[in-house]
């Protein structure tokens, strides 16, 4: 009977301790199970910080924009007239031999916002007839001393060197009060030197209309002319050291349609030879918009 009490006693230690270790068991597993969690949870946590750093980036560059010192982030300048190129181009032959080459370029403009097609269309109408002019110029006139010039060289066996005419432009300002265009054409009739023009035309964005020399300042003739005529004066000084007496004759001499509006001011342009016949060049006398504030009208400003 002792026996069998002790016995008794023996199998229920046994299954106590078989209870506990199946307790511990599953103890051990959650424990895992929650360290596995928590390490997931990190990275995840890591993983978001970075993404949140990756977005708040690019948040802070589309919706928030920082101002760069180059200025990138400006807003864009309205444009007075989208600006393509009439383009011209022929070749002229004597017999087999090439003796003259025009390259013509002009202004082709279509409307914007601030301006319209009557506008674009009168500014297309103008450059196309400007284009015309120098073709017939090319054709009448060179093309006949090309030909003269490579018929003496083959008479004398001098060499013939071809004729050529080269016009193009480019925008000095385009906005949405002013288009004005720099027109450049080189001519080249054999001789060692090209001879070199410049012409400028401003036109009014609203209309295509010319901008007059009286319609950009807000004085009278007389005042707008002895503004000019003192700031370019002044200028001369500095650029020649001859001492002629140039200022009787200076704005004589001037062609009042020689100007261009720029985005800092104003250029008034001399052909060659008309300041003093020892400036054979094209020269430019530009003046901000500051300095003309006296005499200018504040619309055609920048």
């Amino acid at each position: 009977m002792r026996k069998k009490a002790i016995l008794i006693s023996l199998i229920l230690i046994v299954a106590v301790l078989l209870a506990g270790c199946r307790k511990e068991g599953p103890a051990t597993s959650s424990s895992s199970a929650v360290t596995g969690t928590s390490s997931d949870n990190a990275t995840t946590q890591s993983q978001t910080k970075k993404t949140d750093g990756q977005s708040t980036s690019g948040s802070t560059s589309s919706s928030e924009p920082t101002q760069t010192s180059s200025g990138q982030n400006d807003p864009e300048p309205v444009l007075g007239f989208h600006v393509d190129a009439q383009k011209t181009s022929k070749d002229y032959e004597q017999g087999d031999e090439p003796v003259l080459t025009v390259e013509i370029s002009v202004p082709q403009v279509a409307e914007t916002e601030v301006s319209s097609y009557t506008a674009a269309r009168r500014i297309n109408s103008y450059y196309t007839k400007k284009a015309n002019e120098l073709a017939s110029y090319a054709e009448d006139v060179l093309y006949e001393s090309a030909a003269a010039e490579h018929e003496r060289c083959l008479e004398s066996g001098a060499q013939f060197k071809p004729f050529s005419l080269e016009a193009s432009f480019s925008c000095a300002r385009n906005d949405e009060k002013v288009f004005s265009v720099r027109r450049e054409a080189y001519e080249s009739t054999g001789d060692a030197e090209q001879n070199y023009t410049l012409k400028a035309e401003n036109f009014i964005c609203s209309s295509g209309a010319l901008l007059t020399m009286d319609s950009l300042f807000k004085v009278p003739f007389d005042q707008y002319s002895e503004r000019i005529k003192e700031l370019v004066l002044a200028e001369i000084k500095t650029r020649f050291s001859f001492s002629a007496d140039i200022e009787s004759t200076l704005m004589s001499a001037y062609d009042y349609s020689d100007f261009l509006l720029t985005e800092n001011g104003v250029c008034f342009i001399w052909q060659p030879y008309s300041i003093h016949s020892k400036i054979d060049s094209v020269q430019i006398f530009e003046f901000t918009y500051d300095e003309l504030a006296d005499v200018i009208d504040e619309q055609w400003m920048n």
